[in-house]
């Protein structure tokens, strides 16, 4: 969800406007400083950046959707104890308190440009960045503060409701932001003119920009301070060569920068020079890739020679002891045989005596 929601056909230009008055107001106003940071309450930044363009639509979308005036004015108890979490309900409760002060100041306030409302307001916070809503309410109208003022007066009775259901007009054409018809008798600004689109310049628009584009290549040539070479096999010629370069400030053409003369130059440069180292990291890194590749393949060279020596070297320890056992028993049947043979005379002898 954007600043202005999901709505069809939303203008860019209201989503800018709604951005631009904060960063206007962070710019001028105690919003942008540490002192003050905090001290401008949220339903009223919020509310201010809705109410330049209007919010109007943003809130009979968010009527007709099925919330109540009630509900909307409740929301403001939300976003007081910061918990804003950017939902239509609570741009649409800051757009009405932000409305009503606007109309507060218009008709009661005692200021010089009380007539102005808002306006009246803001330019009294931009003439002094230590300024506070609190300050101006409590200087220029019956109000302590914020807080009374959302209390006592927007939340106060049925004051909120009513000012939605019978101050506030959604179905006209007018999108209800400062300046307009409905919000100070002015023209008709709907939500999509309020912030006019400019065409056809009579000027160039980049008339107040020192412009400067780059011309010609930047890219730098590092030349080549030492060449190493790796042996990664058995034969000639099989070797990888790297080649190293001097990546210092010098050769990266950035030692002499100035950039209190040459900003724009300066930027270029080191653009180049980055451009440059990172193309040395890419060949380093497909080097080390390379070196890694061979260490790899090497490994498993080593590893293939170590089995075909162990095929060739080692004992076959089952067929070894296979011969053993056969060489064992031809042994004692010879030596049985011999036995056998060398008892024979003797049974011989024994029968003829």
């Amino acid at each position: 969800m954007d600043a202005y929601g999901d709505w069809p056909n939303q203008p860019l230009d209201n989503l800018v406007a709604h951005e631009m008055v904060h960063a206007v107001m962070a710019a001028t106003t105690s919003m942008g400083t540490a002192a003050g940071a905090g001290q401008m309450p949220k339903w009223f930044t919020e509310g201010a950046a809705e109410f330049l363009p209007g919010g109007d639509v943003r809130l009979n979308n968010v009527l007709t959707g099925g919330t109540s005036a009630a509900s909307v004015i409740a929301e403001l108890d939300n976003i007081q104890g910061s918990n804003w979490d950017t939902t239509d309900i609570q741009y649409s409760a800051a757009y009405v308190a932000t409305r009503m002060l606007h109309e507060e100041i218009k008709n009661n306030g005692t200021s010089a440009g009380a007539a102005d409302g808002v306006k009246d307001l803001m330019q009294w916070l931009a003439a002094d960045n230590t300024r506070t809503l609190d300050g101006y309410l409590s200087t220029y109208t019956s109000f302590s503060g914020a807080n009374d003022f959302i209390d006592n007066h927007v939340q106060g009775a049925t004051n909120g409701v009513d000012f939605i259901n019978n101050t506030l007009d959604l179905a006209n054409a007018d999108g209800g932001g400062i300046g307009g018809l409905y919000a100070d008798g002015g023209a008709v600004r709907s939500f999509a003119s309020a912030v006019p689109d400019i065409d056809n310049y009579s000027s160039d628009p980049l008339a107040n920009f020192s412009e400067s584009f780059p011309t010609g290549s930047r890219a730098i040539q590092l030349a080549s301070t030492q060449s190493l070479q790796f042996q990664i096999g058995a034969n000639s010629g099989e070797i990888i060569e790297i080649d190293l370069v001097g990546v210092n400030a010098g050769n990266l053409g950035i030692a002499d920068i100035d950039l209190t003369t040459d900003w724009d130059g300066a930027i270029s440069r080191f653009d180049a020079a980055l451009d440059a180292v990172n193309s040395q990291r890419s060949r380093m890194g497909a080097a080390q890739n390379r070196l890694e590749s061979a260490a790899a393949s090497m490994e498993v060279g080593i590893e293939n020679t170590s089995a075909s020596r162990s095929r060739i070297v080692d004992a076959d320890y089952a067929q070894e002891t296979a011969e053993l056992t056969r060489s064992n028993i031809l042994n004692q049947a010879q030596i049985a045989m011999i036995s056998q043979a060398n008892s024979m005379p003797n049974v011989v002898l024994s029968l003829l005596a």
